[in-house]
């Protein structure tokens, strides 16, 4: 095989992506390319299992290899396709509820958000690398897989998160025997991921995340596409109040990056014929772990040390 090479293009933009991540006033928004190790928790994946399962009279070994592999990684999923199957899409959170005591139906979606054994440190190294003055990490994973940032970025969850204390075996084991011999309900903040409707405007976490894409520098999009439309409400509020002065990059694998950029691009429309979104052909995690290892190479700490050394990043992340 010859020596591997990369276009001009997607090296300048892995420049610019480089510099956002370096300056103050960083805004990092998160979806599911970004977590790691939880049931994929949208209305299409669990209803896709649960129509699968329908079709395939419950033998698992006639599902889609993709579906049998989430069965094997998340059994919660397959529990909860069952129950969801004759259900509408937009009622799954209630069925829930239903079925289950209030106590058993909060552990159950507290665990299904929970990830499976440990996450990779790239995921939760990264973002001490990156910098942190005036910035803002807005997740819209339920995972708290962000919590170790928390010591340097203002980290917001516009759809809240699941409890910190699922994340300790003792304490977890203690909920889940709360939940199913007493009933006790885990509190909990969250927006389901159901449609967005007006009501998640009034949560806290919400109006801060709008304030911090108004006054952001650079906004940096990890795997995150507005909900396939559930999220219709933060898509139109980012067009409203995504500052005039940030520069946009979308962080995602082809084709998705593609078609993420549109998205995004279209609630940014208006802004002249110079304007554009930056996309970058990247799986998060293979990126993390190129920076870091790059950055630990030259003995440095910052991500600003890693500017310039652009094709030395894509080769380590294309070489994962």
């Amino acid at each position: 095989m010859g020596p591997v090479t990369l276009d001009e293009c997607r090296v300048d933009d892995l420049r610019r992506l480089l510099v956002a991540l370096a300056t103050p006033g960083l805004c990092l928004v998160l979806g599911a390319g970004a977590s790691h190790g939880v049931v994929p928790m949208t209305r299409q994946d669990i209803t896709d299992l649960a129509r699968e399962l329908l079709e395939a009279g419950g033998n698992l070994a006639l599902l889609p290899r993709r579906l049998r592999d989430q069965v094997t990684d998340h059994p919660d999923s397959l529990f909860m396709a069952e129950l969801l199957r004759a259900a509408p899409r937009d009622a799954w959170d209630r069925v829930l509820a239903d079925t289950l005591s209030p106590g058993q139906a909060s552990y159950v979606l507290h665990a299904s958000f929970t990830p499976r054994g440990a996450v990779p440190q790239a995921l939760t190294q990264i973002f001490s690398v990156l910098e942190s003055e005036a910035g803002t990490i807005v997740t819209y994973n339920y995972d708290r897989i962000t919590d170790a940032a928390r010591s340097r970025f203002r980290v917001v969850a516009p759809h809240g998160e699941r409890s910190q204390l699922m994340s300790d075996p003792r304490t977890r084991e203690a909920m889940r025997k709360m939940a199913f011999e007493l009933h006790v309900p885990i509190a909990s903040d969250w927006w389901l991921p159901v449609p967005e409707t007006v009501e998640v405007q009034q949560r806290p976490a919400y109006q801060e995340m709008t304030r911090a894409w108004r006054t952001a520098r650079s906004i940096v999009f990890i795997g995150y596409g507005f909900g396939r439309g559930d999220d219709a409400i933060s898509y139109e509020d980012f067009g409203l109040n995504a500052s005039t002065d940030a520069s946009v990059h979308v962080l995602c694998p082809r084709p998705d990056n593609a078609d993420l950029c549109k998205q995004i691009g279209y609630a940014l429309r208006g802004r002249g014929p110079k304007f554009r979104v930056f996309g970058h052909p990247y799986r998060w995690r293979s990126f993390a772990e190129a920076v870091l290892e790059y950055l630990e190479s030259v003995g440095r700490f910052h991500v600003a040390a890693a500017i310039g050394a652009e094709l030395e990043i894509a080769f380590r992340h294309d070489r994962k």
